[in-house]
C-alpha cells in the first residue's frame, strides 16, 4: 500500500509538471499557430480538473481542510483557521514587503515617484487569481502528494516534536525546490521562489488556508513586478517577451491589460 501510494504520488507530480512545462516551453510560445488554441485549452482544463477535483476528491479523498479549503456553504473559504493563518502569512507579507521596498529605495528611489497606481492595482487583482491557482497547485495538491511520495504522515504534528520538525523541514525544502524549478530559467525569481516556497510550505502545513496564502503570494508578487520592476517571465517566455499564454487564448484578457504590463 505504501509503495503504491508513493508511486502514484510521484506519477501525479510528474504528470502535472509535464503538462506545465509543455505549455510554458513547447506549446505556449507557438500558440499563434493555427489549431493549437483549442487543444491547449482542453489540456489545461483537464489538468485543472485533475488537480482540483479528480485526484483529491475521487482518488485520494483528501479532506478539503487539508488542502486549505472550506466547505461549500462558505464558498470553499476555510474560516475555522483564518485568523491564525492571516497572522502567520501576514507576518511573511510584511517582512517580504519591507525587504522589497527597502531594496528598491536603496537601488532606485525614483521608482516610487513613477508608480502607475492603476496598473499596480490591476496587477494585484489579477495576481490574486493567479496566486490562488498556484497555491492550490503547490500547497493544496503537490504538498499532499509529496507526503505520499516521501512516506510522510498527512498530519506531521502527530509525530514526536523533533521528528515532526525534521519531516516538515524535508517537505518544505523539497516543495521549495519544486516551486523554484517551475520558474526556470529566471534565476533571480528562482531564488525568491525557493525561499518563499519553503517558508509558505512550512506555514501552510501548520495553518492550511488557501485564501491567506494566496493573498501573501499576490502581494509580494505584485511588489516584485510593479515596484521592483523584476522580470517575472519563465520558460521560453523569458526570452520571447512579446508572447503570452492566456492573453493569446483569451483576447479579452489582453484587452483588459492593454500595454500596462
Amino acid at each position: 500500500m505504501i509503495r503504491s501510494s508513493r508511486a502514484l504520488g510521484a506519477l501525479e507530480i510528474l504528470g502535472v509538471t509535464g503538462v506545465a512545462f509543455t505549455v510554458t516551453w513547447v506549446i505556449g510560445p507557438r500558440l499563434e499557430m493555427p489549431g493549437l488554441a483549442a487543444p491547449t485549452i482542453l489540456l489545461l482544463s483537464f489538468a485543472a480538473a485533475y488537480v482540483a477535483y479528480i485526484s483529491p476528491v475521487l482518488i485520494h479523498r483528501d479532506p478539503p481542510e487539508a488542502r486549505g479549503l472550506g466547505r461549500p456553504p462558505t464558498g470553499y473559504l476555510r474560516t475555522d483557521n483564518l485568523v491564525p493563518a492571516l497572522k502567520s502569512f501576514g507576518a511573511v507579507t510584511l517582512l517580504g514587503s519591507g525587504l522589497i521596498l527597502a531594496a528598491v529605495l536603496l537601488a532606485r528611489p525614483a521608482a516610487f515617484t513613477q508608480l502607475d497606481w492603476s496598473s499596480l492595482l490591476l496587477k494585484l487583482g489579477l495576481y490574486c487569481g493567479s496566486a490562488a491557482v498556484q497555491c492550490l497547485l503547490f500547497l493544496g495538491f503537490f504538498r499532499l502528494r509529496l507526503k505520499d511520495f516521501l512516506g510522510l504522515p498527512q498530519e506531521l504534528a502527530a509525530a514526536e516534536p523533533g521528528v515532526a520538525v525534521r519531516q516538515r523541514l524535508l517537505l518544505s525544502a523539497v516543495l521549495g525546490v519544486l516551486f523554484s524549478l517551475y520558474h526556470l530559467p529566471n534565476l533571480p525569481v528562482m531564488g525568491i521562489a525557493l525561499l518563499l516556497g519553503t517558508a509558505m510550505t512550512w506555514l501552510y502545513d501548520v495553518h492550511p488556508n488557501l485564501a491567506a496564502a494566496a493573498l501573501c503570494h499576490a502581494a509580494l508578487g505584485t511588489l516584485l513586478h510593479r515596484v521592483a520592476g523584476l522580470n517575472m517571465r519563465i520558460g521560453l517566455f523569458y526570452w520571447q517577451r512579446d508572447r503570452w499564454v492566456f492573453r493569446t487564448l483569451f483576447p479579452w484578457f489582453k484587452e483588459l491589460i492593454g500595454d500596462r504590463f
